[in-house]
């Protein structure tokens, strides 16, 4: 979808996929049926599936979808289905629509003056008291995108993300926050990794339009490295980062480049100065291998299996409670950021970034449990934004915990 845009380099388009395994094959190609039916691998569930082109009311892939005339980004399949979901659908639709026309209305207003068009004003754009309110109804219409949570809402969501970057610059108002997450909810692992790495290397301080750029394959040696040197270091960046590789080596069960990665991360942790980066890693560390997964056991591949299998199972209840209560969740941009996150606790600023970048948790199935129960204990007051199901349940059994020790 991108590869032929700023963001991607042309030279990079072709890449071969000969001498593939299955497993790599079905991480590029998970509509591959023929693929899908010879992976019955332990970590199937980790790989949740991507938002696809379905009838919203029936969620049927099949038949001629057509989408709804007025938002224009959720399909149906028949005149019947769209009968019967417009009782939820009207409300949605019509806040989507008011936004995208608030939003063509700023961009309008702002190229009847040229504002787009000179560079000065352009390298300065976010800065300007005119460029406010359009950007502010460019993030309302990117909000507005997500919450519909449908494949051609959320293409279109990247779409204007990438072009609110392009204007914002270094005033980038979060928008870099949410585009890694909504590349992994439409399939694009490869976009969505070089997008962090991109950002990593270059800060707040690069350009978009600018296609040299660092790249690094999820196919070769790299899969088993870290982002060492950032120029402005992001705890949602390293967390994606982490977990998207990690995923990555656990499905294509490359046993050796998943314990070099696995030392790689202890070393590069405990080579950090006390601080974020420092609990970041300890908490990532935590809870991809668990608490029974010591350092001196990281190279036995019989114990790493079993510890993982073991975390994951346990967690898949978990993971069905976090999703039903993601939908009926506030979207991304509702989330207010904590008061003062620069002295902050080092937990307390992964749970605020976690939560923020909620489309990452699919791929730790019991990360917000372990959150709410740690969050609920130390601070009351953050553990406000988690979903009242997830928390009351990580209550529950913290309670239940307890009792078993008075015993």
């Amino acid at each position: 979808m991108f590869r032929n845009s700023f963001f991607f380099p042309e030279e990079e388009e072709t890449t071969s996929n000969e001498g593939e395994d299955c497993h790599t094959a079905f991480i590029r190609d998970t509509a591959s049926e023929r693929v899908l039916k010879e992976y019955d691998g332990p970590f199937f569930h980790l790989r949740y599936p991507a938002v696809r082109k379905h009838c919203e009311q029936c969620h049927t892939t099949k038949g001629n979808l057509s989408l709804c005339a007025q938002c224009q980004v959720v399909y149906y399949c028949c005149r019947g289905c769209q009968q019967h979901h417009w009782v939820v659908h009207r409300a949605i639709c019509r806040y989507t629509c008011s936004a995208v026309k608030q939003y063509q209305s700023e961009e309008l207003a702002l190229q009847k003056r040229k504002y787009f068009d000179d560079p000065l004003l352009r390298t300065n754009f976010s800065n300007l008291t005119e460029s406010r309110a359009f950007l502010q109804a460019l993030s309302n219409c990117i909000e507005a995108y997500i919450s519909v949570n449908t494949e051609k809402s959320l293409q279109e969501a990247v779409k204007l993300g990438f072009k609110a970057l392009y204007h914002c610059r270094k005033d980038d108002m979060c928008f870099r926050y949410v585009l890694p997450a909504l590349l992994l909810r439409l399939d694009m692992d490869q976009e969505c990794f070089d997008m962090i790495l991109w950002y990593a290397m270059y800060g707040k301080a690069f350009r978009y339009d600018n296609p040299n750029k660092p790249f690094l394959s999820l196919w070769g040696n790299d899969r088993a490295s870290l982002v060492d040197h950032m120029d402005h270091p992001q705890l949602t960046f390293i967390m994606a980062d982490v977990i998207l590789k990690h995923r990555l080596l656990v499905l294509c069960r490359q046993k050796e480049a998943l314990y070099t990665f696995i030392l790689c991360m202890d070393k590069t942790y405990k080579q950090q100065p006390r601080g974020n980066l420092q609990g970041v890693y300890r908490y990532v560390y935590k809870c991809l291998l668990g608490d029974k997964l010591r350092y001196a056991e990281c190279r036995d591949p019989v114990q790493i299996d079993r510890t993982i299998y073991k975390t994951m199972k346990q967690g898949e209840k978990v993971n069905r409670l976090l999703w039903k209560s993601m939908a009926n969740s506030s979207p991304i941009f509702g989330l207010a950021a904590p008061e003062d996150p620069g002295n902050a606790n080092s937990f307390r600023e992964v749970h605020f970034h976690l939560v923020r970048f909620k489309c990452l948790l699919r791929y730790i199935p019991d990360t917000l449990q372990y959150i709410a129960a740690f969050c609920q204990k130390e601070y009351g007051e953050v553990a406000k934004d988690i979903p009242g199901a997830v928390l009351s349940k990580a209550a529950d059994k913290e309670q239940q915990h307890q009792k078993k020790k008075r015993r």
